[in-house]
Order: structure tokens, then C-alpha cells, then sequence
């Protein structure tokens, strides 16, 4: 992203990380351009939760590629999110993860 260091004070993405392919560097970004105290809200598919929803996302959403892959699960989005900000919370609606946290 071409914006300074901590230049805002939220970052919103409603069904994005899903789509983006390189997860890591995404977030790390959205870290980057926090303001200090600042926080990130989200949702977002996460793999392993219901077996419909996985084989729906492996046989036409990723293949059509309107959904990136690798997907997180449950334990590897709090475990990157964890490293990533200070604090979170987070809610599971079927296989999908909503999260906010803090910078």
C-alpha cells in the first residue's frame, strides 16, 4: 500500500484477506500503516469449519479464483493475528472468522 507508516486509525476488509494471495504481506501492511492504538476489523473464510462450506471453496470458489488459497483456520488466523497486534476479538459464524484488533 502507498500510504506512510501509521497513518490511520482503522482498517477495515470485509471478506478480503480470503482473497488475497500473499496473506501475510497483507496483514503485515495493515500493521504497518495502523497509528499506534489503532484497530483492524475483519471477516474472512476460514478453512476446517464445515466440510460443505471447505468443498464449496476448494471445487468452484478457488477454482474460479474468486477466493485465494492458502486459507487460514481458526488456530492459524488468532495465531497470526496474535503475533501481528496487541489484542483481539474474535467470533466464528459457521466458517467465517470476524475479528478486531488492536494495533
Amino acid at each position: 500500500m502507498d500510504f506512510p507508516d501509521n497513518s490511520f486509525d482503522f482498517v477495515l476488509t470485509m471478506s478480503g484477506i480470503h482473497v488475497f494471495p500473499d496473506k501475510d504481506q497483507a496483514l503485515a501492511q495493515i500493521v504497518r500503516v495502523l497509528k499506534p492504538g489503532g484497530f483492524f476489523t475483519a471477516n474472512f473464510y476460514v478453512r476446517g469449519i464445515s466440510r460443505l462450506t471447505d468443498m464449496w471453496v476448494t471445487n468452484f470458489l478457488g477454482r474460479m479464483g474468486w477466493l485465494t488459497p492458502p486459507f487460514y483456520t481458526q488456530e492459524d488466523a488468532r495465531r497470526t493475528l496474535s503475533r501481528l497486534f496487541s489484542s483481539g476479538e474474535y467470533r466464528l459464524d459457521v466458517s467465517m472468522m470476524t475479528v478486531r484488533c488492536w494495533k
